[in-house]
């Protein structure tokens, strides 16, 4: 198969054949990142055990970049955002955790919010005070998007 992917109408009629195993290789190469991305999360140490979340509540490799990437103070790529300051394990171990709040929906967004008061310093807001709180923002089916410290006034 070539690899190299035109436009189907490129030479003025749609090519069936190639538009499908366009289609196929990139499920192919979706579902095999997908694997590698679960891969990953499951190599995560967690003091409870296999690295496993309850069902209807989930990790991706691509949404833990983004936290860390934007929310991980040792990274520190981006101004204006609130971080973490602990390790990568107990940011996961609190990801966890915070599926036992209610998840509230998010005003104007299809989205969701799980809030966990740690009772211990996780970080800092956007305006560079120390948190304890961790908001969680999850989609309509559990899975995690992001994760940040928010200030100690809104909970």
């Amino acid at each position: 198969m070539n690899n190299s992917i035109s436009p189907p109408l490129a030479s003025g009629h749609f090519n069936e054949r190639m538009y499908i195993d366009a289609v196929m290789s990139f499920a192919k190469i979706r579902n095999g990142l997908n694997d590698i991305s679960r891969n990953l999360i499951y190599q995560l140490p967690s003091a409870a055990g296999p690295w496993t979340f309850p069902s209807g509540y989930h990790l991706t490799a691509y949404a833990l970049e983004h936290i860390l990437k934007r929310h991980y103070a040792p990274f520190d790529r981006s101004v204006a955002t609130s971080k973490f300051t602990i390790p990568l394990l107990e940011i996961t171990a609190l990801l966890r955790q915070a599926y036992q709040e209610p998840a509230q929906p998010i005003v104007k967004v299809a989205s969701y919010e799980r809030t966990l008061d740690t009772g211990r310093i996780i970080g800092r807001d956007q305006q560079g005070q120390e948190s304890s709180i961790i908001r969680v923002v999850i989609d309509r089916t559990g899975w995690i998007k992001t994760a940040y410290p928010i200030p100690n006034a809104i909970y």
